[in-house]
């Protein structure tokens, strides 16, 4: 596929970085070779008690089609994704997934729009933009929804409040690949922004994640380094003890 074609490419023009071959298409955008049909967008931003972060968001490629979970963390590193992939590449954007409300899920989601690329996010989502003045993605889902591209299924779950209260995964059942987003913690990750969430509960809303998904293999957390399952159990013990008694 594809994919796989610029991921050869990848290794050999890229220095090696923790295991991984990543190619910087911006000033603050990397492209991190995952699988042989996906990829982790990773973006960077200055946040205020936090410093320079990155954020990660998933790619997945079948043949020409692409669906991107999560936009970059800009406006600007947005475009500029949109511009590789479809401008430069040739793919088509077939649907943008947000995780949850926050920005390092739905930066410059109105460019995204303007090139009439479908949004999906659930309706906890959508109402908590409607809230905050930002614009919400187009189709809404309640507890899951499944996509299909070409004959690949995607799951959309929501599990329950944890980095928030709408935050979703999205598990991409061929290539055995979990993005998590910050619900999910990397190895040796503290627990981040709480400003909208619920410790309490979080430890259970990643329990029922494992239970829905048994045979991930890869796991992408909203920040820091992928890994496999174990970053599952890291994020429960993580939480562990804040649950309620």
């Amino acid at each position: 596929m594809r994919l796989l074609l610029l991921a050869c490419c990848f290794f050999m023009i890229s220095p090696f970085v923790n295991g991984q071959a990543r190619q910087q298409i911006g000033e603050d955008l990397q492209l991190i070779p995952l699988t042989e049909n996906t990829m982790i967008h990773r973006s960077y931003k200055v946040f205020d008690g936090f410093g320079r972060v990155g954020c990660n968001g998933l790619i997945y490629i079948v043949d020409s089609s692409v669906v991107i979970f999560d936009t970059p963390v800009t406006e600007k590193t947005t475009t500029r994704l949109l511009q590789y992939l479809v401008d430069e590449s040739g793919y088509s954007v077939e649907a943008v997934v947000v995780n949850h409300f926050h920005e390092d899920c739905m930066a410059g989601i109105d460019s995204i729009h303007a090139r009439g690329i479908m949004t999906y996010g659930s309706r906890k989502t959508a109402a908590l933009c409607e809230r905050e003045g930002t614009t919400p993605p187009l189709k809404k889902f309640g507890r899951k929804k499944v996509l299909k591209i070409g004959e690949q299924r995607i799951v959309n779950y929501r599990p329950g409040h944890a980095h928030s209260p709408d935050n979703i995964v999205s598990y991409v059942s061929d290539e055995a690949v979990l993005f998590g987003g910050c619900m999910l913690k990397a190895n040796g990750a503290g627990k981040g922004n709480l400003s909208d969430a619920s410790v309490e509960d979080w430890s259970d809303s990643v329990e029922k994640v494992r239970k829905q998904f048994p045979d991930v293999q890869h796991v992408v957390p909203g920040h820091g380094h992928h890994g496999g399952p174990e970053l599952l159990q890291y994020t429960i013990d993580l939480f562990a003890d804040d649950r309620k008694k």
